[in-house]
């Protein structure tokens, strides 16, 4: 409104917006007081966010006196309710900084606040500026509990306060498990799902699966299809943990690691394990009236074990147990697949006594569970019994050696009864080249004859002297003569030694030996 007091005769009001006239609203309103004129006029209009900071100019004048005229000016100030711009769904990955955006257009500047759905309280709160009227709402790690919907509120006491909503969603790797159903290896099969849990949630499962055992390790590689890895022909090398890997293609924050890995763990329950010994029989040897002891080592993953033993007749088991077990516990070695696992088992000591004859033979013992039993087969011989079997093997291998031996005698022999006659001869004549310088004390038979005729044929060993054996003195003269001359003493240390080296033959024996003796 804008008013002109105290004018004579009454003047005209109008209001400009710069110099273009505005409409006005209804006709001036004059008042007389005192013979003066008070004239008034106001405009009105809708303002809009253009109209803000707009200059209203009122003047009052009178026709044709324009020296007369006189002007109020005004700024139009227009204060606005917060508005907030329309704000877009976000999205963060796990690890970042993220930035919820809040704009308000208003007028003076809004306080901003931000709220999470589903809790009362103010989570932040901050004031806008003519030059900055925002209120933006900063994580500096997000999490996925940061996922959920925002509001934001703008208010500047200007009738009412303007909000919106925002949707966070967080991306995550994949939190992986495996979900596994415990069985026994009665079951023909068990199947391991790769469950995958994160945002997004499509994934891509890796194949290969791994199996460990707990304070052990690795056991083996598996091949799994899509997400499930199928076990089959169970028994109690299949239990343990069984890990695989998922990725939706999120990495984990700082890394570029992309496959999450799961793990389970499945136990199979089976029947006892008799890891030693690793046979399903063995044989022992005792006497009558002995005790026989056995031990085995046994793992079982089903609870504790009994163990029985019978006697075995005719290839059926006795109607009772016999003997005596005592089972303790230790750590046994224990076959998983491609490797030895130490575990706690059981040491099973079973005892039986040899009192009469009937008593050896055949025993098994039964090993048993709440899944199964494993037998082992005891074979107790006599001593005697284990002897004779060492005896025909050893019978056997002593009957190939010596069949060689008799075949190269027989040969060795054939050999010696062709060339009998050369070596006959032979040793003839070393013998005739040893002795030779003693015929001069010795004739030569009546005859004549050459005491080694028969060498005559042979290729003959040519001597200057020969002796004959018929008239060889005997020990006492032999010796006297070669006690004359210290040259008969070294040609009996000759004889004596050449005597030693030759077998004696015939009638010479026992010249030889008292020769050599003495």
């Amino acid at each position: 409104m804008c008013t002109s007091p105290g004018g004579y005769p009454v003047h005209t009001v109008n209001w400009y917006q710069g110099n273009t006239s505005v409409v006005q609203s209804g006709s001036p309103s004059v008042t007389e007081s005192n013979g003066l004129y008070n004239v008034s006029r106001y405009v009105t209009f809708t303002p809009t966010s253009a109209d803000d900071g707009r200059i209203y100019i009122c003047q009052s004048f009178y026709s044709g006196y324009p020296q007369l005229l006189q002007s109020s000016s005004v700024r139009f100030i227009l204060n606005q309710r917060p508005h907030i711009s329309p704000i877009l769904s976000q999205t963060a990955v796990e690890g970042s900084s993220h930035t919820l955006p809040c704009e308000a257009q208003s007028k003076p500047p809004a306080t901003f606040r931000w709220y999470k759905k589903g809790l009362n309280d103010i989570i932040y709160q901050t004031s806008g500026t003519i030059a900055f009227n925002q209120g933006p709402y900063t994580i500096s790690l997000v999490k996925r509990s940061h996922s959920g919907i925002y509001t934001c509120t703008a208010d500047n006491t200007i009738l009412s306060r303007d909000e919106k909503d925002v949707t966070l969603t967080v991306q995550y790797p994949p939190d992986v498990t495996v979900v596994v159903e415990n069985t026994t290896s009665l079951m023909s099969e068990s199947r391991l799902i790769c469950k995958a849990s994160g945002v997004p949630n499509t994934y891509t499962f890796h194949p290969t699966w791994s199996q460990h055992w707990p304070e052990y390790g690795k056991i083996r590689d598996w091949t799994g299809s899509l997400n499930t890895l199928t076990l089959s022909n169970l028994t109690y090398a299949h239990s343990g943990y069984y890990t695989c890997s998922a990725t939706n293609g999120i990495h984990v924050s700082g890394t570029g690691h992309q496959y999450m890995p799961g793990s389970g763990y499945l136990l199979v329950k089976d029947a006892p394990v008799i890891t030693f010994p690793a046979d399903t029989s063995h044989r022992i040897a005792s006497d009558l009236g002995q005790k026989v002891s056995s031990t085995l080592y046994v793992y079982s993953n089903s609870g504790d074990v009994n163990v029985s033993v019978f006697k075995v007749l005719n290839d059926s088991r006795g109607a009772s147990s016999v003997g005596s077990v005592n089972i303790s516990y230790l750590t046994v070695q224990l076959p998983v697949f491609n490797n030895i696992v130490p575990m706690w088992g059981f040491l099973v000591n079973i005892s039986l006594f040899m009192e009469e004859a009937e008593d050896f033979g055949v025993y098994e013992a039964i090993v048993s569970n709440v899944i199964g039993n494993r037998t082992l087969r005891i074979n107790i011989e006599t001593q005697e019994n284990t002897a004779t079997a060492g005896s025909f093997v050893a019978s056997i291998a002593g009957g190939v050696i010596g069949g060689i031996l008799v075949c190269a005698i027989i040969v060795l022999s054939i050999i010696l009864l062709w060339r009998r006659d050369e070596i006959q001869c032979f040793c003839k004549r070393r013998a005739l080249q040893n002795e030779g310088t003693y015929e001069a004390s010795h004739a030569r038979p009546d005859n004549n004859e050459h005491p080694y005729s028969g060498c005559q044929n042979q290729p003959r060993i040519e001597s200057t002297s020969h002796f004959d054996t018929n008239s060889f003195p005997t020990n006492g003269q032999l010796y006297e003569q070669l006690q004359q001359s210290s040259g008969n003493r070294q040609e009996y240390e000759l004889l004596e030694s050449s005597t030693a080296r030759q077998a004696p033959s015939s009638n010479n024996d026992r010249v030889y030996e008292n020769t050599t003796s003495r």
